[in-house]
């Protein structure tokens, strides 16, 4: 980028102009403005705004652009000249509520053209900042050297309140769903069950008089011979003795205590 002070800045533009049209005057105008001109931002937001030239059919070579801001409304900040439709940096600055932009170029143009970009913020709200072209401004005419800037128009700015910060949407609470026991089915009894049962049923029947029998079988085998022995001494005794009732009963109640214990008297 060229950077050219102030006084070598005008002596080119002069030069320029002089060189090309043999210093023959022109009566033509030029104007410059701010784009967007109206605005709405809220506290803390920023906005970009192009400041423009329009020349019409006009070839100009060069430009002063001076402007004011609110600096207790706006904060600055930045220049930005990287898209101007003049390359040569004459003046670039900008702070406490003064800008002063200088551009210049070796081929002229003409029509509306960019100069810069300027980039604020706001710092407050509930205001109207207001963005205006200040005296020093100029559109330098390629064919004449002279101002050919008749009108400027700045910019008004509206600043209101930052929106409230939304709060965080709560997602709604998971239902709480009981764990699906599944029901147990009946147990139907199988067949082999019931036939099982029933044999086990039929088997207890059948058994339990064998059982009996058996006992019974074994109580008459432990019987028999202690009976026959009874019977054998009664008959001695009887043989022996004559019919001696009192003596078979005395027998008996040696032989069964248990049993005649009604008759210890004998």
């Amino acid at each position: 980028m060229i950077t050219l002070s102030k006084t070598l800045f005008a002596t080119l533009v002069a030069l320029i102009s002089f060189s090309l049209l043999g210093g023959k005057a022109s009566a033509a105008m030029a104007s410059m403005y701010l784009s967007p001109g109206s605005a709405t931002l809220s506290q803390g937001e920023t906005l970009s705004i192009q400041v423009r030239e329009n020349s019409g059919e006009e070839p100009v070579n060069g430009v002063q652009a001076n402007l004011s801001y609110p600096a207790n409304l706006l904060d600055l900040i930045t220049i930005d000249t990287s898209g101007s439709s003049f390359g040569i940096e004459a003046q670039n600055q900008g702070a406490d509520g003064v800008i002063k932009i200088g551009r210049a170029t070796i081929s002229p143009v003409k029509g509306d053209q960019s100069v810069a970009t300027i980039t604020f913020k706001a710092k407050t709200n509930d205001a109207v900042a207001a963005v205006s072209f200040t005296e020093g401004s100029q559109i330098t005419s390629s064919n004449t050297f002279t101002n050919i800037m008749t009108s400027s128009n700045g910019g008004n700015y509206t600043l209101k309140a930052a929106p409230p910060t939304p709060k965080p949407v709560e997602p709604p609470p998971k239902p709480i769903i009981a764990p699906v026991v599944p029901a147990t089915p009946p147990v139907e009894p199988k067949a082999t069950s019931s036939v099982a049962s029933a044999n086990k049923k039929v088997s207890i029947s059948i058994t339990t008089p064998n059982t009996r029998r058996e006992k019974t079988q074994s109580s008459v085998g432990f019987w028999v011979p202690l009976i026959v022995l009874v019977t054998t001494l009664a008959v001695s005794t009887l043989v022996t003795k004559g019919y001696n009732t009192r003596g078979i009963r005395r027998h008996f109640l040696f032989l069964f205590p248990h049993k005649f214990k009604k008759y210890h008297h004998i």
